[in-house]
């Protein structure tokens, strides 16, 4: 019997330690979310390959291709504007740039990121999602 116990335990702790500290994004991967940047607020809608967002006090909605690397490692490229009522400065996804992400943290009602403008440069800002 104490052998059993034993090796219940064992197998217990084993399956704590292989799932100990890995985050399951799998639900962040495709949902709405809420972003607060300073003062403006943006709402996005993101799919299983793209996403789409929409800052309303800017006046800007974008679509991008969002390119999972990892469980905790994205990148969004392939930049389109679909409305830019403001006349917003948008020339920072002119071309081939990416923007890469990191979930950081991960709690029942959002994430929280960091965001770089290369993928191995230092975080450029930490943004919250809360899942709409």
């Amino acid at each position: 019997m104490k052998k059993i116990i034993s090796l219940l335990s064992l197998s217990l702790v084993f399956l704590l330690f292989t799932n100990f500290g890995k985050m399951d994004t799998s639900s962040f991967k495709t949902s709405k979310f809420l972003v607060k940047a300073g003062e403006f607020t943006t709402y996005i809608d993101r799919f299983e390959k793209y996403q789409i967002e929409h800052t309303p006090g800017k006046g800007v909605k974008l679509k991008s291709k969002i390119t999972w690397e990892t469980d905790t490692h994205y990148y969004i490229s392939d930049y389109e504007v679909l409305e830019n009522s403001k006349n917003e400065d948008v020339s920072f996804i002119e071309g081939d740039s990416n923007i890469y992400f990191e979930i950081t943290k991960m709690k029942k009602k959002y994430i929280k990121t960091e965001v770089r403008m290369s993928k191995n440069s230092n975080p450029v800002m930490k943004l919250k999602y809360y899942r709409q």
